[in-house]
């Protein structure tokens, strides 16, 4: 949990909106959004806790200044945990028992934009369609025009909707279906509020790799209306990219194997991440791959790694790299540091940029350790922000 409310915090268009409703909004005891209350409280103690942690200005100046390892009082997020706990959707939280980052994140997006959907209800005009789409006489199907301006038929998911949750991290991907001996293909949007990418494929090295390994024509046997078995492919794309990019790789694989691990083994080769991110062409629709509707191609640029160590997948350590902003803390825009905890680390870079670091010198909270290509310390969840956001 902490990984993760520590990458979100210093997300600032995240932390932006948060410190905008909790600045011009009305709270209520018996409030309909619980979730997002606490979350703007911990936001607000997160802004002052320097000052009500008695930390000195030299304190301050020391770690902005490049001295590593300087502990601070740290900040407990014991209230924010005990107001989530109460939630139908966290109660399987058990202190100091070990929760999967990504799915923790998963589960605080959904909840964030369930609290949303409810508060703004009111106020939506559920009888007007979504803005450029052509409702036909399917309400899950769209029009599309494909080769020699043949109409095809696109199912839509429902999707989740259009909350600030989806606006800031709502994507959409394409999938397309070909089936032998069928004119046209079958295409179905789902939304997406994180990308999973399997690196698991041994020509994945990168997370442009991983992406192009997503896009990849997949061939598969498809079983007809009549019961017929005739070859197929498939194809995803991203149709839309949202403003907060986060891309999970998928560490854990299920194997049969070992009891002791559950069959689940972890992946630990490394794979390289770029600070300045620009999705392959190849993994992207025709439209937004050729700037159709005026988008150009989004550029995205890094701002935060989950980092899981340990080589089980029930159990670990999560630290987080997170890139200081002036807007958030007290740490000048653009320098990275690591927190391991209640430890901060001054970086410079995040501390596995590349398939091959060299070994690196870190604090983790009881001395120091060694990290190097090889380790059980491995990149988990990246965050992104468009270059121009």
């Amino acid at each position: 949990m902490n990984s993760i409310l520590q990458a979100l915090i210093h997300c600032f268009p995240f932390h932006k909106l948060l410190s905008y409703i909790g600045q011009n909004s009305i709270h209520s005891i018996q409030s309909d959004t619980p979730l997002l209350d606490a979350l703007i409280e911990f936001v607000g103690e997160f802004e002052h806790a320097p000052a009500k942690s008695g930390s000195t200005e030299s304190e301050l100046r020391a770690i902005a200044g490049g001295l590593t390892n300087v502990n601070l009082t740290p900040l407990s997020p014991e209230s924010f945990y005990n107001k989530l706990r109460t939630l139908p959707r966290f109660q399987h939280l058990k202190r100091g028992r070990q929760e999967d980052a990504e799915e923790f994140l998963g589960y605080l997006l959904e909840a964030l934009h369930d609290e949303f959907t409810r508060a703004m209800k009111p106020f939506v005009d559920e009888s007007k369609p979504a803005v450029g789409t052509t409702v036909i006489d399917n309400d899950d199907e769209w029009q599309e025009v494909g080769k020699n301006n043949r109409k095809l038929q696109v199912r839509q998911s429902t999707g989740f909707g259009e909350t600030p949750i989806t606006q800031l991290f709502g994507g959409q991907f394409k999938s397309i279906l070909s089936v032998a001996k069928q004119k046209s293909p079958s295409i179905t949007r789902d939304p997406f509020q994180h990308v999973q990418l399997d690196i698991s494929d041994p020509s994945v090295h990168s997370i442009e790799d991983a992406f192009l390994h997503l896009a990849h024509l997949e061939e598969l046997q498809y079983t007809t209306s009549s019961r017929q078995e005739v070859r197929a492919t498939k194809q995803i794309l991203i149709d839309a990219v949202p403003k907060i990019l986060i891309i999970h790789l998928k560490r854990f694989a299920y194997t049969g194997g070992d009891e002791d691990l559950g069959g689940v083994q972890k992946i630990t080769k490394p794979i390289s991440f770029p600070e300045h991110l620009v999705i392959p062409s190849e993994a992207l629709s025709r439209s937004l791959a050729s700037g159709g509707n005026g988008l150009s191609r989004p550029e995205y640029k890094l701002y935060g790694v989950v980092y899981h160590h340990g080589l089980s997948a029930g159990a670990g350590h999560y630290t987080v790299d997170v890139r200081g902003s002036d807007a958030v803390d007290a740490i000048r825009t653009n320098e990275w540091i690591n927190i391991d905890d209640i430890a901060l680390t001054k970086t410079g870079t995040p501390l596995s940029p590349s398939g091959s670091p060299p070994p690196q010198h870190v604090a983790n909270g009881n001395g120091t350790s060694w990290f190097g290509a090889n380790s059980s310390k491995t990149a988990y969840i990246l965050f992104y922000v468009q270059a121009d956001y």
